[in-house]
C-alpha cells in the first residue's frame, strides 16, 4: 500500500512537472510585457522621472495646492514622500543605493540642488552662490552629481560635477562656450550635454572625468541627453520641421533613427541603458497621441502604451529593459507606470 502511494505521488509530481513545462512553453511563446500603474496617494498627478536596477522609481507629484513634492516607490509598491523645498522638490535621478538627486525651490523660480540618501538625509548645494541658480540633471552609482548653474540672472551657464564628499568642480565645454548644459552622467564620471558658442546652433559635447572634452554637431542642432558606461550617447537632433533621435557610439559615429509614420520625438526625455537600448516618446503631429518607444541596440524599434493611454512619456530605462514614466488616459491626472519586459 505504501509502495502504491509512492507511485501515485511520483505520477502526480510527473504530471505537475509536465504541466508546468507546458505552461512555461506557452508563456515563452505568448510572453508580453506587463504594466504597473500607480499614483502617489492623495496626489493630483504623479510624474516618475527615473528608475534604478532594483526597479525603484523616483519622481515628483502634485498635491491640491499645486506644489511639487518628491517621492520614491520601491518594487513592492511602497511609496515614501518627502520635501526639500517648500515650492518644488523634483528628483531627477536615483542610483542603485537608493540615493536621489534633483532640484528644489523655496522661492518660485530660484532653483537649488539636493542629494537625498537612502535613509532620507538631505544635503543641499548651490555652486552659483546666493544670487545664482542650480539645475541638477543626473547622478551615478558613486553619488556624483552633474548639472548646470549660473551666478546671476544675466550670467552665462556653466557645468558642474559634485563629488560624494560635497566637493564641486565647475567647467565649460568647450572652454570658449557661452553656455554649457550637462545632461547625462555615467559611472566613469563622463558627462554629455549641450554647448553653445555665440550665435551658432547648439552642439553636443562629451567630457571625461579628467576634463578631456570632445564636441560634435549634427543636423541644425543636437541635444545629447544620456550616456551609458560604454560611452554611448542618446538624444535628439533637429532638421527642418522635425526632431529625431540619434545614438552616438564611443568612437563618435552618429546613427540617427526613424520613428513610425515619419513621426518626431515627442519630449526631451530620452534615456539609454547599459545594453544600449534607448527609450523616449514620439508623435506623428501636434494633434496626435504621444506614444512610447524602445530602440534596441540592434536597431529594432518597438512602440508601446500602457493600457488606455492617450499620452505616454517614458523617462527612464533600467539595464533589464524595464521602463518608467507617466501617461494620461481619460483621466486628467497623469499616472505613473512601470513597463516590465
Amino acid at each position: 500500500m505504501l509502495l502504491a502511494t509512492k507511485r501515485q505521488g511520483s505520477a502526480i509530481i510527473l504530471c505537475l512537472s509536465i504541466a508546468l513545462a507546458c505552461s512555461a512553453q506557452v508563456l515563452a511563446r505568448d510572453h508580453k510585457p506587463f504594466y504597473v500603474s500607480f499614483q502617489v496617494p492623495n496626489s493630483t498627478g504623479s510624474y516618475p522621472t527615473c528608475i534604478n536596477n532594483h526597479l525603484t522609481v523616483a519622481g515628483y507629484f502634485t498635491g491640491g495646492s499645486g506644489l511639487y513634492h518628491g517621492f520614491v516607490r520601491d518594487i513592492f509598491g511602497r511609496i515614501e514622500t518627502f520635501n526639500v523645498g517648500s515650492v518644488v522638490t523634483e528628483p531627477v535621478s536615483i542610483n542603485d543605493r537608493g540615493e536621489t538627486a534633483g532640484t528644489y525651490e523655496d522661492v518660485s523660480g530660484v532653483e537649488r540642488g539636493f542629494v537625498r540618501s537612502s535613509k532620507g538625509v538631505i544635503s543641499t548645494f548651490n555652486p552659483g552662490g546666493d544670487n545664482g541658480f542650480t539645475v541638477v540633471r543626473g547622478m551615478n552609482e558613486d553619488g556624483m552629481v552633474v548639472g548646470s548653474y549660473t551666478t546671476s540672472n544675466s550670467s552665462p551657464t556653466f557645468g558642474f560635477l559634485r563629488y560624494p564628499d560635497g566637493g564641486i568642480v565647475t567647467f565649460n565645454a568647450p572652454q570658449d562656450a557661452s553656455g554649457t548644459f550637462p545632461w547625462g552622467l555615467n559611472n566613469r564620471g563622463a558627462t554629455t550635454g549641450i554647448s553653445s558658442i555665440g550665435d551658432n546652433p547648439p552642439g553636443g559635447f562629451v567630457r571625461s572625468l579628467d576634463g578631456d572634452t570632445t564636441t560634435f554637431n549634427y543636423g541644425l542642432g543636437i541635444s545629447p541627453l544620456s550616456i551609458n558606461d560604454r560611452g554611448e550617447i542618446a538624444g535628439w537632433y533637429y532638421i527642418p520641421g522635425y526632431y529625431l533621435g540619434f545614438v552616438r557610439s564611443v568612437t563618435g559615429k552618429i546613427t540617427p533613427f526613424d520613428l513610425p509614420d515619419q513621426a518626431e520625438i515627442g519630449t526631451q526625455s530620452i534615456s539609454i541603458n547599459a545594453a544600449g537600448d534607448v527609450t523616449g516618446s514620439y508623435q506623428v503631429d501636434e494633434n496626435s497621441a504621444v506614444h512610447g518607444f524602445i530602440r534596441f541596440r540592434n536597431g529594432k524599434l518597438i512602440t508601446f502604451d500602457p493600457p488606455g493611454a492617450t499620452f505616454t512619456d517614458p523617462t527612464g530605462i533600467a539595464d533589464s529593459g524595464a521602463v518608467t514614466g507617466r501617461y494620461y488616459s481619460n483621466s486628467a491626472n497623469p499616472t505613473g507606470f512601470l513597463r516590465i519586459p
